[in-house]
Protein backbone atom coordinates (compact mmCIF):
# COMPACT_ATOMS: atom_id res chain seq x y z
CA UNK A 1 0.00 0.00 0.00
CA UNK A 2 1.33 3.43 -0.93
CA UNK A 3 2.11 6.03 1.70
CA UNK A 4 1.03 9.49 0.51
CA UNK A 5 1.45 12.85 2.22
CA UNK A 6 0.82 16.47 1.32
CA UNK A 7 3.57 18.79 0.22
CA UNK A 8 4.59 21.27 2.87
CA UNK A 9 4.87 25.01 2.29
CA UNK A 10 8.67 24.62 2.31
CA UNK A 11 8.42 22.02 -0.47
CA UNK A 12 6.22 24.34 -2.53
CA UNK A 13 8.61 27.24 -1.94
CA UNK A 14 11.56 25.04 -2.99
CA UNK A 15 9.69 24.13 -6.20
CA UNK A 16 9.06 27.80 -6.98
CA UNK A 17 12.68 28.73 -6.22
CA UNK A 18 13.94 25.89 -8.40
CA UNK A 19 11.76 27.02 -11.30
CA UNK A 20 12.97 30.60 -10.86
CA UNK A 21 16.56 29.30 -11.11
CA UNK A 22 15.72 27.35 -14.32
CA UNK A 23 16.30 23.96 -12.71
CA UNK A 24 14.77 20.89 -14.32
CA UNK A 25 11.86 19.00 -12.78
CA UNK A 26 14.14 16.05 -12.00
CA UNK A 27 16.67 18.28 -10.21
CA UNK A 28 13.93 19.82 -8.08
CA UNK A 29 12.47 16.38 -7.32
CA UNK A 30 15.85 15.08 -6.12
CA UNK A 31 16.41 18.15 -3.93
CA UNK A 32 13.11 17.80 -2.07
CA UNK A 33 13.06 13.97 -2.23
CA UNK A 34 9.77 13.69 -4.13
CA UNK A 35 8.64 12.09 -7.36
CA UNK A 36 8.91 14.19 -10.55
CA UNK A 37 5.24 13.48 -11.23
CA UNK A 38 4.35 15.04 -7.87
CA UNK A 39 6.26 18.16 -8.87
CA UNK A 40 4.48 18.34 -12.24
CA UNK A 41 1.07 17.86 -10.59
CA UNK A 42 1.84 20.60 -8.09
CA UNK A 43 2.84 22.98 -10.89
CA UNK A 44 -0.27 22.14 -12.90
CA UNK A 45 -2.54 22.54 -9.88
CA UNK A 46 -1.16 25.90 -8.71
CA UNK A 47 -0.17 27.85 -11.81
CA UNK A 48 -1.66 31.30 -12.24
CA UNK A 49 -2.66 32.88 -15.56
CA UNK A 50 -1.65 36.45 -16.43
CA UNK A 51 -3.16 38.48 -19.28
CA UNK A 52 -0.86 40.24 -21.75
CA UNK A 53 -0.08 43.84 -20.96
CA UNK A 54 -1.89 46.28 -23.25
CA UNK A 55 0.84 48.64 -24.48
CA UNK A 56 -0.80 50.56 -27.28
CA UNK A 57 -2.70 48.14 -29.47
CA UNK A 58 -0.28 45.19 -29.51
CA UNK A 59 -2.98 42.57 -28.94
CA UNK A 60 -5.41 44.19 -31.39
CA UNK A 61 -2.87 44.58 -34.22
CA UNK A 62 -1.42 41.08 -33.77
CA UNK A 63 -4.62 39.04 -33.55
CA UNK A 64 -3.30 36.55 -36.14
CA UNK A 65 -0.18 35.75 -34.10
CA UNK A 66 0.11 33.33 -31.22
CA UNK A 67 0.38 35.53 -28.15
CA UNK A 68 1.28 32.79 -25.65
CA UNK A 69 4.79 32.52 -24.29
CA UNK A 70 7.09 29.97 -25.96
CA UNK A 71 8.07 28.58 -22.55
CA UNK A 72 4.54 27.20 -22.16
CA UNK A 73 5.09 24.71 -24.99
CA UNK A 74 7.65 22.65 -23.05
CA UNK A 75 8.20 21.40 -19.53
CA UNK A 76 7.64 22.79 -16.87
CA UNK A 77 4.89 24.75 -18.72
CA UNK A 78 5.31 27.95 -16.65
CA UNK A 79 7.21 31.20 -17.22
CA UNK A 80 9.14 31.19 -13.94
CA UNK A 81 12.82 31.91 -14.57
CA UNK A 82 12.21 33.85 -17.79
CA UNK A 83 14.57 36.79 -18.34
CA UNK A 84 11.85 39.02 -19.78
CA UNK A 85 9.32 38.13 -17.09
CA UNK A 86 8.45 41.66 -15.98
CA UNK A 87 7.96 43.21 -19.43
CA UNK A 88 6.45 40.26 -21.27
CA UNK A 89 3.51 41.14 -23.52
CA UNK A 90 2.35 37.56 -24.00
CA UNK A 91 -0.01 35.26 -22.15
CA UNK A 92 1.89 33.59 -19.36
CA UNK A 93 1.54 31.16 -16.46
CA UNK A 94 3.45 31.35 -13.17
CA UNK A 95 3.77 29.15 -10.15
CA UNK A 96 3.38 31.32 -7.07
CA UNK A 97 3.29 30.15 -3.45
Amino acid sequence: MANYCHLSYEDRKNIEDGLNENKSINQIAKEINRSHSSILREIDRNKIYFEPKQYGTYKNNNYDRDISCARLARSPYVCNGCKSRSGCRKERLYLLC
